[in-house]
């Protein structure tokens, strides 16, 4: 978590979710989601680096633009390579970071219009 409850934790991340300094501190290419208190908005962000248009981003500055944009509650969820943003109609539209593009990946975050709900 990088934002509980409308309030910055991701400075603490390295004793509350057990990362280490070199990962928080450090900018990296990210990917988070985030919530607004209401429940009714959803972020998907994905920040590039390791490139020159982009540095990354440090988990407390992760935390910060998370809450600018209004996130209640949000995570950083998996990044550096893994980092992609797709959009139907567009394909990617972030910028990855591994010299060869895109990374094969085990996980994924999936918006599908239309789908039911549970």
């Amino acid at each position: 978590m990088i934002v509980r409850g409308d309030v910055d934790v991701s400075a603490a991340t390295d004793s509350l979710e057990g990362t280490f300094p070199r990962f928080s501190a450090g900018r990296h290419p990210r990917s988070a989601v985030g919530v607004s208190r209401d429940g009714r908005t959803l972020w998907l962000v994905a920040v590039g680096g390791r490139s020159t248009t982009s540095v990354g981003m440090t988990l407390p500055e992760l935390g910060a633009l998370l809450r600018e944009l209004g996130a209640w509650d949000a995570m950083n969820l998996d990044g550096g390579g893994s980092t992609a943003l797709v959009l139907r109609g567009r394909g990617v539209v972030s910028a990855p970071s591994d010299p060869a593009g895109e990374r094969t990946v085990g996980s994924v975050v999936l918006l599908i219009e239309g789908a039911a709900r549970r």
